[in-house]
């Protein structure tokens, strides 16, 4: 029930072969802590940008395009693995990582939208000008001990695990040493059709990132012509809380990349 995915993808288990009563999920653990006294109540918590800060508490000017990351969600933990949907659109696609001879990047059919399982995400050290991931990655940190913990996030070192699936458009990236810069064309619009095998696009998503049909701008800043949802499984203690932190890059020439930043705090349930 819990086999390990390859790189890239960590084991979903908490503990071997059976998370029921673990007491160590992946990711960074801030203090072990007391599983048995950990009680948070089961939920994902966005929080708001705080003036010159974004959702993560680090300077908004250090990610040129924080509306890239439209909305994340999340479920599960515990007995089975947490389940983290994240919902991306802007005027480029995704980029999904850069595309090398030994470490490419799955392809997206002709016509969106598509779907990929265990996607392919490129070369692992490639980075945009600013040193953080071209790919998309989550970082994780146990909170539980201590909640303004950030020693998972990827400003301190904290471990990048990849999606284990993509739907909807992507693109990918070129790059020069490690640094990568997105320079595939961009594939047909395909606004928030996201395919059959997609979770729904949440109503903030479509709230922050309002473009549904061929009326939308598919230009500038406000453009809103390219949606994914990038999803993501981890192994989560029960009742533990976590801290999130999500990084996306868009396809668009400039910065090595568009970026965007946003964390969340997640409670585990005893299972999904």
């Amino acid at each position: 029930m819990c086999t390990a995915k390859g790189a890239g993808h960590p084991s979903l288990c908490c503990n071997g072969s059976n998370c029921t009563g673990s007491t160590s999920g992946i990711g960074t653990v801030c203090s072990k802590g007391d599983a048995a006294t950990a009680a948070c109540t089961p939920g994902i918590t966005l929080p708001a940008a705080n003036g010159s800060n974004d959702t993560c508490g680090y300077s908004q000017s250090g990610f040129n395009e924080n509306i890239l990351l439209c909305d994340m969600t999340a479920s599960g933990g515990g007995s089975t693995p947490a389940v983290i949907e994240v919902f991306y659109s802007d005027e480029h696609a995704l980029t999904l990582g850069c595309d090398t001879m030994t470490n490419p990047v799955s392809m997206m059919s002709a016509n969106p939208p598509d779907a990929v399982f265990y996607p392919q995400t490129g070369d692992p050290a490639c980075v945009d000008t600013s040193g953080r991931p071209l790919r998309p990655v989550l970082f994780v940190t146990d909170i539980t001990a201590d909640p303004n913990c950030t020693t998972g996030d990827q400003q301190n070192g904290g471990t990048a695990y990849d999606p284990v699936a993509v739907f909807g458009t992507w693109k990918s990236a070129t790059e020069n040493g490690t640094t990568g810069t997105p320079n595939a064309a961009d594939p047909p619009i395909n606004y928030w059709d996201l395919g059959t095998s997609a979770d729904q696009v949440t109503a903030a998503a479509n709230t922050n990132c309002p473009c549904t049909s061929t009326s939308c701008n598919t230009f500038g800043l406000m453009g809103r012509g390219y949606g994914a949802e990038i999803r993501f499984e981890v192994g989560l203690v029960a009742y533990h809380s976590y801290r999130l932190q999500i990084m996306l890059h868009d396809g668009d020439q400039t910065q090595g990349g568009d970026s965007s930043e946003g964390c969340a705090v997640y409670c585990a349930p005893a299972g999904r």
